[in-house]
């Protein structure tokens, strides 16, 4: 080693401890700085290294080790948007909104929102603007960068922990048109187990008669007729069989009652399918045969009353258009343990609207009439109304003007003639109506005047003829036009053929005869004629002077329900609960599957949990109740929980996980390469992050409301930079000796 030489190793001492003494610095520097992980520099030993072309050198130099997978202090924060890692793992951000740039790492869970995409839109406020310019808001790190994670499922509301990352739009409007239709509810509540039971009406029928072929029973319910008719050979008993069977198949019937076999010959019961309600029935029998000692009798055995009565809870929903609803759950205590339960909903009432067409020939004497509850209002034709729509527009003004009837509908013309349209005032409030056509025209018999003149000579022929029938007169000598007339209108009557179709008279006149019509409205059609013996001068001429009119008796008024009453309410059909002895549901066993329908249009088929019923005593008492779904809203805030997810508030109160932040795992993170703002980048020795759920994952865990700072001990960073400081001074020192050392034996050539 030469003289000079002998410098290298302080040197390198020197560069090596103002290295560490840097990095030190830069840890003291970043001491509270989130998420910051610090760097420790160990040195190594130079031996038999070449430095600057020259061999047997010695010395030092320094290593940096990044301390990235040690823990960082965790401290409390006032923000909600802070978030931090208890245990193993890594946030991860990426540089651009939709996932194209670079993929980066980081233990700094201090976010906060960045506004992007903006929206123009047009100004409708009359401002001076002429547009408006709105951002979405997505959640970010300190340096801009979008942090990842997973959306919640749009149809379920779940996570999936294998799903595609995305940044996370976090401003009030994200959510403002999103909701998730309620489809699981879970629902607990004790039901008194001293309520009295209700009691269903029951109705008995009660066949009898000698049983032919053609013979027919019948049952009506409410309304509807449910008929059997004898076949063949049978008995009574096969007849009530056939009725019950019937009956029970009846989609209408079979909804309002439940019929059975009954004891006793011929006898069978109908019991309404819900306690506490009511039906009109009727029985009837037709003798077919050639017995008539066929009967039907019907009597009620059971009044329906409410027992202690319905016991209510109103349950809320989310439905398909992602308005928040609310349903009435109804308990009827119908047997012992046994309960009836019904839901009830809202919906957009309908207006009932029915329509009547007039129809027929309007004459004199005919009667149109509306009825409309209870009140009859009236038209008489009067015989000059030009057309049908005439006594339509008459009996429009007639209902709409009478008190009684227009404080609850409304009459109008309607697009047909004839057609009158009645609509309820309000919607869902239901009115009875009816029409009738009744014919009241008289027909009129035709009168035609016959006038016979001219020179009467004998040998002169008077004659009238209808059809193929004629009668006549031959005048004598010495006949007057008044014996001509006279005979030739008893001549028209002694004819058979044409005194079947009219009657002959004499008329006011000397050779006049009226002629007519035996039948009012049979129109005939008469011709006199004459046959001159010698003067031909006499004549034979006919004028009708009264009209024949055919009364037409086709005054029609049918009324057809265009559109039914619809009330404001509905109830679902009865779903039957069980309890044990022991006061615990048995039946059903499963959640059941409930639908709704609602005014706005909107539905929700929800499985509804009652696994946690009970039938005690005590009071009906509602103990719990849950639900899935979200409404739309705009989101108030958000806060982190221990599992990662962004739970968000909403402005009608509610709040629902809508993120999930993942976890980023490497086999080797202190290989991780540190980057600018406290980030990391993979690197072939970091290995690929495995991402995974916190909560799954048994790593780690979040914590919601708390910073990770840096992990450097600052009592120990001084320690070493005085240590460091000691070893700069010294290799310093040997510098400076060896120094004097060159300087002594340069003086030796002297």
């Amino acid at each position: 080693m030469s003289g000079y030489g002998f410098f290298a190793v302080p040197t390198l001492g020197m560069m090596s401890q103002s290295h560490a003494l840097s990095v030190i610095g830069e840890n003291i520097a970043n001491v509270t700085t989130g998420g910051y992980k610090r760097t420790d520099t160990h040195f190594a030993s130079v031996l038999s290294q070449t430095i600057d072309k020259q061999s047997d050198l010695g010395g030092v130099l320094p290593n940096d080790f990044q301390r990235i997978s040690e823990q960082g202090l965790l401290v409390a924060s006032s923000r909600d948007q802070d978030l931090a890692i208890n245990g193993n793992g890594f946030f991860i951000l990426n540089t651009k909104l939709n996932g194209s740039g670079e993929t980066l790492y980081t233990r700094d869970g201090s976010f906060t929102m960045k506004t992007a995409n903006p929206v123009t839109t047009a100004d409708t406020t009359g401002q001076t603007s002429a547009t408006n310019t709105a951002y979405e808001g997505y959640l970010v790190d300190k340096n801009g960068f979008f942090v990842q994670g997973w959306s919640a499922n749009a149809a379920t509301g779940v996570f999936s922990n294998t799903g595609t990352l995305s940044a996370l739009r976090i401003d009030r409007a994200a959510f403002a048109n999103t909701s998730l239709p309620t489809t699981t509810a879970s629902l607990g509540l004790n039901l008194p187990a001293t309520d009295l039971i209700a009691n269903a009406q029951t109705d008995t029928v009660t066949i009898a008669g000698t049983i032919e072929a053609a013979d027919t029973y019948s049952v009506t319910v409410d309304g509807t007729t449910i008929t059997t008719t004898v076949g063949g050979a049978a008995n009574l008993n096969a007849v009530r069989n056939a009725l019950v069977t019937a009956i029970n198949a009846n989609a209408t019937v079979g909804a309002i009652v439940t019929a059975a076999a009954a004891t006793g010959t011929g006898a069978l019961t109908l019991t309404a399918k819900a306690v506490n309600s009511s039906f009109t029935a009727t029985a009837a029998a037709t003798n077919g045969g050639g017995t008539a000692d066929n009967t039907a009798l019907l009597s009620t055995t059971q009044t329906a009353d409410a027992g202690s009565g319905i016991r209510a809870y109103n349950i809320d929903m989310i439905d398909s258009t992602g308005t928040q609803q609310s349903a009435r759950l109804n308990f009827l205590k119908s047997a012992v343990n046994t309960w009836q339960m019904t839901n009830t909903t809202s919906r957009a009432p309908v207006a009932q609207l029915d329509t009547i067409t007039l129809a027929g020939t309007i004459e004199a004497g005919d009667t149109y009439s509306v009825t409309i509850n209870g009140n009859v209002i009236p038209y008489s034709v009067s015989g000059g109304e030009a057309n049908i729509d005439v006594v339509r527009d008459a009996l429009v003004t007639a209902i709409n003007a009478n008190s009684s009837v227009s404080s609850n509908v409304t009459a109008a013309a309607g697009a047909a003639a004839g057609q009158i349209t009645i609509t309820a005032d309000t919607a869902g409030t239901a009115f009875t109506a009816s029409a009738a056509a009744v014919h009241g025209g008289t027909s009129v018999a035709q009168v035609d005047t016959v006038t016979l003149g001219g020179t009467v000579e004998a040998g002169d022929i008077f004659r009238y003829t209808i059809g193929p029938d004629t009668a006549s007169y031959t005048v004598l000598v010495g006949d007057t036009l008044t014996v001509v007339r006279n005979n030739l209108f008893a001549n028209i009557n002694l004819n058979v053929n044409l005194a079947a179709q009219v009657t002959a008279a004499a008329g006011g006149a000397a050779g006049e005869l009226t002629i007519t019509a035996d039948t009012a409205g049979t129109a005939f059609t008469g011709t006199p004629s004459v046959i001159d013996a010698f003067t031909i001068d006499a004549t034979a001429a006919a004028v009708t002077t009264t009209a024949n009119v055919t009364a037409q008796n086709d005054n029609t008024a049918p009324l057809v329900n265009t559109t039914a009453n619809v009330i404001n309410t509905q109830t679902s059909a009865i779903q039957t609960l069980t309890f044990g002895a022991n006061g615990q549901l048995t039946n059903p066993s499963a959640p059941l599957s409930l639908s709704f329908a609602y005014a706005n249009a909107g539905t929700a088929t929800v499985a509804l949990d009652l696994s946690d019923l009970s039938q005690f005593g005590g009071g009906f008492t509602p103990t719990s109740f849950t639900r899935n779904g979200s409404a739309a809203a705009e989101m108030r805030s958000f806060n982190f929980d221990n599992k990662g997810q962004i739970v968000a508030t909403f402005e009608n109160a509610t709040f629902r996980p809508i993120y999930k932040l993942p976890l980023a795992l490497f086999s080797n993170p202190d290989a991780l390469e540190m980057r600018n703002g406290n980030t990391l980048a993979r690197t072939a020795e970091s290995g690929t992050a495995n991402v995974v759920a916190a909560d799954e994952s048994g790593q780690a865990e979040f914590v919601p409301g708390v910073r990770e700072l840096s992990n450097v001990d600052l009592a120990d960073e001084f320690t070493k930079m005085i240590i460091t400081q000691q070893a700069y001074n010294s290799s310093a020192s040997v510098f400076r000796t060896l120094d004097e050392m060159t300087q002594t034996a340069a003086e030796l050539k002297r």
